[in-house]
């Protein structure tokens, strides 16, 4: 019986005129009846030793032991009982205060706290009235991971300042509204979207922040991520952001600022976007104090960012290198500091000087609606940095030929130009759209192959396709205007007997700049649902 005692059989329990008998099954059962009670009841006791631990909002309770079967109501009992290298599994539903929970939830040294259904159904929400607003504190190694955190107080999650820590990590949360999503020293944000912080979205400091495809969303009067803050002498940190976005924070998107003298930073971001934010992209302050550091910006696009771009404001110039990226549309100066630009386009030409770099218009798609994708009659196709094969923002791999010349070569900026563009994913009876692009005045013909890519692909004259000839066929040519996409409906191509499988799509643009007239384009397997 589940947090009771067993009852006793005594006299006050029966009239005095009848018998003090058992009932029959319990005479003449009684290796079923106790044992059976026994286990019921230690079903309450979590077991020695357990590392997976199920918490249910709804339906749990915090006197059960903890199982799949018998989960807690409240994060805090699960993180009561849970040493390190244990796993609490949160079920759907909200996990607040009204619900047991005591804030700030503080997830131990090695223990992982994740969803069971991920975060479009599982929510952990604070008030102002919790310790500093903060939601949870992450320990030396402690792992949050796909949940979505509200709060109206500042921080929402705090992690540790220590450099002899192990990293904690956040992965795949959603963090909407209050203060300050986020603030820490020695930590990992992995695909984090940040929504509508009123003060910043992620502060750092006395530590090394690492952030990869994130998303931040401000508002008029916030930062996206600002740091540094030193509070003792002779600090080292860092920040390493990659495929990552910054828009809409009103005070701007990077700022970094020292307190301390001496002190030394490091800071790299690379295949990014920071985009109309105010007053400026990436701002470096240490006026008052010195500061010595190094700063990569690499495979980024910074744009529309109020009255600069890149800014250095700090006592001693910086170490800035700006390489394979785009930095455009600011009012007072594209980049306001000294720096090395490598392979990049500076649109008014600002900031220093290097090989390969360019000015003028980017020729961005569509700005107004926030696509910071290339035309195709971008200068900056196939003009990067050589070395920068990796993912660009959208997660496609660099160094595709771009202007169809038959060359690979990365872009400048952050996002690689594709000449065929569209979902990997295709429902039968929905519609499914793909976009093309090419030169102005000519034309692109896509195929369809049923079968999928080829293994290894074949050369032709017109460069390498990659789809199964097998059951391949052509739709009917489209025009290319040269500058964004032409969009082609191919619904009614998709065939329902293909539900289940994948095929594959390929472009054959006109192309001036290759040989036969004509180059492939990138391939796209789409999975059909």
């Amino acid at each position: 019986m589940m947090g009771g005692a067993i009852p006793t059989l005594n006299s006050r329990s029966f009239p005095r005129t009848v018998p003090q008998r058992a009932p029959n099954n319990m005479r003449l059962f009684p290796s079923l009846v106790f044992p059976s009670l026994v286990a019921f009841a230690l079903l309450a006791l979590p077991c020695f030793g357990q590392t997976d631990f199920w918490i249910d909002p709804v339906l749990g309770s915090n006197q059960a032991a903890g199982s799949e079967a018998a989960p807690f109501r409240t994060i805090t009992k699960g993180l009561d009982v849970a040493a390190p290298g244990a796993t609490i599994h949160l079920k759907p539903g909200t996990y607040a205060a009204s619900g047991g929970e005591v804030f700030p939830l503080r997830i131990g040294s090695d223990v992982s706290v994740v969803s069971v259904e991920g975060k479009a159904s599982t929510t952990i929400h604070g008030d102002a009235g919790a310790p500093a607003g903060q939601l949870s504190w992450l320990s030396s190694g402690a792992r949050l991971s796909g949940v979505t955190l509200t709060s109206s107080g500042s921080p929402t999650v705090g992690g540790p300042s220590s450099s002899s820590a192990v990293r904690s990590l956040v992965s795949d949360c959603d963090f909407i509204g209050g203060e300050e999503a986020i603030a820490s020293g020695y930590m990992d944000v992995e695909s984090c979207r940040f929504l509508q912080q009123t003060r910043c979205a992620v502060e750092f400091y006395r530590g090394d922040l690492r952030m990869r495809d994130c998303e931040i969303v401000g508002t008029p009067i916030s930062w996206g991520v600002r740091g540094v803050y030193f509070y003792y002498d002779s600090v080292y940190a860092s920040l390493e952001m990659t495929r990552c976005t910054i828009t809409g924070c009103g005070r701007g998107g990077i700022f970094i600022l020292n307190s301390v003298s001496p002190s030394f930073t490091t800071i790299r971001v690379s295949d990014s976007l920071i985009a109309s934010n105010g007053l400026t992209g990436i701002l470096l302050d240490g006026a008052q104090n010195w500061l010595s550091g190094s700063i990569l910006v690499d495979g980024c696009t910074i744009a529309n960012n109020g009255n600069q771009g890149v800014t250095d404001q700090t006592q001693d110039p910086q170490s800035i290198t700006i390489r394979s990226s785009i930095v455009s549309g600011h009012v007072t100066a594209d980049v306001r500091a000294g720096a090395t630009v490598e392979t990049s386009l500076v649109a008014d030409g600002s900031g220093g000087s290097g090989p390969g770099v360019l000015t003028g218009d980017p020729r961005f798609v569509d700005p107004a609606l926030g696509d910071w994708t290339l035309r195709f009659d971008s200068p900056c196709l196939d003009r990067g940095d050589a070395t920068a094969v990796r993912l660009d923002r959208a997660g496609r791999v660099r160094a595709v030929d771009s202007d169809l010349d038959l060359t690979a070569w990365p872009d400048m900026g952050a996002f690689e130009h594709a000449t065929l563009i569209g979902s990997e994913i295709a429902a039968v009876g929905q519609t499914f759209d793909l976009g093309v692009t090419g030169p102005s005045g000519g034309f692109s013909t896509i195929i369809v192959a049923p079968g999928g890519f080829a293994p290894f692909g074949a050369s032709t004259i017109y460069g390498r396709l990659f789809l199964e000839p097998q059951g391949s066929f052509r739709l009917v040519p489209v025009l290319t205007t040269g500058g964004g996409p032409t969009v082609v409906d191919v619904t009614s191509v998709i065939d329902p007997a293909w539900v289940g499988t994948t095929i594959g799509f390929q472009a054959l643009p006109r192309s001036f700049a290759a040989p036969a007239g004509g180059a492939f384009s990138n391939p796209l397997l789409v999975q059909v649902n």
